[in-house]
């Protein structure tokens, strides 16, 4: 919003300057010095040195976008890193508690019993892959874990004010593979101080459903609402439970936190102190 303001005003100046000189003389030859300068050639040139401002000013507010979406891409990279290796741990772990890898009678048992469920097991990339046949050839296809979150690009957006509500959508993707299987609560908590200190709202009547499923790289749509007489600056979503890929071969965890920032109308995933005072408030008011 500020950039389109910051638009706005080199517009106008830009206006306002060619307009000026037009219609009149900015230099004054009989005089000498700065007195050359007519009333007209000195709003000019404050006219020309307000446009520059406003042009570094915009320059910052674009680095600081630029920054800030860099940010949350690096902090969603690492949400997405971390998920896949807690789940290709945990599947390694599994693997080597039932059985001894390094003797070839048990590989070749383990190998053999996961080819009659259509998977075989990787040795090199130590991971299972689903083996798909048809009549003319065999393909091997290597199954993508979902990560499911709140959505980078608008996930959490104010829809509109209306009949003395305020209504949100709040949207889930599911990256990399669909997912099913939620069992997942979600929980609404206002703030209207930055930075955030004072919670003062709480909602933790939304779910998402077991039978629900989000195909991969797609979108569902939570709606809610709250009272627009509730004056706030901070929406937090605390999104926690499980869910499990389309087959429901294997189950995932969530537990993060999301802001919306009514004024900037920004949201990301919030980590460190804010998370922790949030979860606290509402462990206190459950």
């Amino acid at each position: 919003m500020t950039a389109i303001f910051i638009i706005i005003g080199i517009a106008l100046l830009v206006a306002l300057s060619s307009f000026t000189s037009s219609v009149g003389k900015l230099l004054d030859k009989r005089r000498k010095g700065i007195k050359i300068v007519t009333q007209r050639g000195w709003l000019i040139i404050a006219l020309n040195f307000g446009i520059i401002i406003l042009s570094v000013l915009q320059y910052f507010f674009n680095e600081k976008d630029l920054k800030q979406k860099d940010h949350e891409a690096t902090k969603k990279q690492t949400f997405r890193d971390s998920v896949l290796k807690s789940n290709y741990d945990s599947s390694l772990y599994v693997l080597k508690n039932k059985f001894d890898t390094s003797n070839i009678n048990t590989v070749s048992t383990i190998s053999q019993t996961l080819g009659k469920y259509g998977y075989l097991f990787d040795s090199a990339q130590k991971r299972l892959v689903k083996i798909i046949s048809d009549s003319s050839k065999t393909k091997i296809i290597v199954q993508q874990d979902p990560i499911l979150s709140v959505c980078s690009f608008e996930g959490i957006k104010l829809t509109k004010t209306e009949n003395g509500l305020n209504y949100f959508d709040l949207l889930f993707c599911s990256e990399g593979a669909g997912s099913t299987g939620f069992n997942i609560n979600i929980a609404i908590v206002l703030s209207d101080s930055i930075p955030s200190n004072n919670y003062f709202y709480f909602k933790d009547n939304l779910k998402l459903r077991d039978r629900l499923q989000i195909a991969k790289d797609a979108a569902y749509v939570q709606h809610f609402n709250f009272s627009d007489k509730i004056l706030f600056k901070f929406l937090y979503v605390y999104v926690t439970g499980t869910y499990t890929n389309i087959d429901r071969s294997k189950s995932y965890k969530i537990d993060d936190i999301y802001y919306y920032n009514k004024i900037a109308r920004t949201a990301g995933m919030v980590e460190g102190e804010t998370r922790k005072n949030i979860i606290n408030y509402i462990e206190r008011n459950k």
